[in-house]
């Protein structure tokens, strides 16, 4: 299985079910928003493989798929913590928490579903301030 198959192969599994804990936690959905911002590399696909460890692809288990792909992705997760507003000791915290709920992926990109969901609050947020700010016309 190449990094790409892998890839689609989570994002076909995107569900809504994370998208419980990303409600409660404003520290993750900033670190969502953030994702987007960093620049990733990729080492050898073809070195240490799931398929290589156990036999074929078909053969490896889901956990033994995404954590080759996070194997061989680099990126600086310093930058990423400054840019989602973490503090140094939470970095790590959320960036296991949402490669956990795979809600993040290791080429960038970030669960549609939770995308979606932080575009409603966003928006919500958006249409909120609007209302508040609005001048109110006044009579004559």
């Amino acid at each position: 299985m190449t990094f790409g198959e892998a890839l689609a192969h989570f994002k076909a599994k995107d569900s809504i079910e994370p998208l419980v804990v990303l409600s409660d936690d404003a520290s993750l959905r900033k670190a969502l928003v953030a994702w987007r911002s960093v620049s990733f590399e990729y080492g050898d696909a073809s070195e240490g493989s799931p398929s290589a460890a156990k036999g074929t692809p078909q053969d490896a288990e889901d956990a033994d798929i995404w954590n080759w792909m996070w194997s061989i992705t680099t990126f600086d997760l310093k930058r990423w913590g400054i840019v989602a507003g973490l503090k140094e000791m939470q970095v790590e915290s959320v960036f296991e928490r949402l490669k956990g709920l795979r809600l993040i992926y290791p080429d960038g990109t970030a669960s549609p579903k939770a995308l979606q969901y932080l575009n409603v609050i966003v928006t919500k947020q958006l249409n909120s301030a609007s209302k508040i700010q609005a001048p109110k016309a006044t009579k004559k």
